[in-house]
């Protein structure tokens, strides 16, 4: 068994801002408004790369690692942890594109939970293998060779920022997020409305929301795969081994993000599950449940 905590800060981190960009006001004279607009007329936005960003990550992590007894090895582990930044490697909550932040001259107003925070995580995975005789009565081609393998993982859904899909702040960014009047994540957690919608306005035009940056805790994952294999020695250098797989076994559905867009009439609502294929950690693990076959010519 091992027990540790595991802390770890960054500085001058990468991030992206609009060093031009105009103050909140009616969208007609933005130009106006803009720091660089006297010196430079011509220019809207000035998109700039720097090194301003922060990050921080505190960890709990716990491990039980059996080794092979009786031909199981079983290993179980669980991560309690927080990771939070003020802009996370170009992502902005999953759906927006580069990381530009609401307000390019409040960049404290961006620091919350980073996109990829994953509070509580658990797993386990075992392999077995599996005996159906004792030695006594010796090994055939039918009885030897097979083994059990199985990976468990629960953990905790990764956040998302709510935003608007309208220039509500006059500053042409798009970068909008609504205000912040309840709290978001006492909803139904249902596919039809997953956060509290109702916790969320539109703001006055020509004004910043007030919501935070990662605000909406996305859906959890809860998954089982599950493999059998059959390993048959044909000749003393050749084997043939057979594998049926089960990737989500008990087919639980892990649902993509929900729509965080406020003036979508979608709100609130999950419109698919991921595809166990996809490989984008973003939309969780596990969809429908797979089943895989295969033969392997061992030589």
């Amino acid at each position: 068994m091992q027990v540790s905590y595991v802390g770890s800060q960054g500085r001058r981190l990468y991030r992206v801002r609009d060093i031009n960009q105009a103050t909140p006001g009616p969208a007609a004279t933005r130009q106006s408004r803009r720091p660089f607009n006297a010196q430079f007329p011509q220019y809207s936005f000035i998109n700039y790369l720097e090194t301003s960003a922060n990050s921080s990550y505190n960890a709990f992590q716990a491990n039980i690692r059996q080794r092979l007894t009786s031909g199981l090895n079983l290993n179980v582990s669980y991560t309690l942890s927080k990771s939070t930044d003020d802009a996370s490697n170009g992502i902005y909550g999953g759906t927006r594109g580069v990381s530009f932040p609401q307000d390019s001259y409040n960049l404290q107003a961006e620091r919350a939970v980073s996109s990829f925070d994953v509070r509580n995580r658990f797993t386990l995975n075992f392999v077995y293998d599996l005996n159906f005789l004792p030695e006594k009565f010796g090994k055939t081609r039918l009885t030897e060779g097979w083994q059990l393998s199985g990976i468990y993982t629960a953990s905790s859904g990764i956040p998302i920022t709510p935003f608007l899909s309208t220039d509500v702040s006059g500053t042409g960014e798009l970068n909008d997020r609504p205000n912040l009047t309840g709290d978001p994540n006492s909803g139904p957690r249902t596919a039809e409305q997953w956060f509290n919608t109702a916790a969320f306005t539109i703001p006055a035009a020509g004004t910043f929301g007030n919501a935070p940056r990662n605000s909406i805790i996305g859906p959890q994952v809860n998954i089982f795969d599950f493999s059998l294999n059959k390993t048959t020695r044909i000749v003393e250098n050749v084997s043939l081994q057979f594998r049926a797989e089960a990737f989500n076994l008990f087919n639980r559905p892990n649902f993509s993000l929900p729509n965080v867009d406020r003036n979508s009439s979608a709100f609130g609502a999950i419109s698919e599950t991921p595809d166990v294929t996809a490989g984008n950690p973003r939309l969780g693990e596990g969809g429908p449940r797979v089943l895989q076959f295969g033969l392997k010519l061992i030589f």
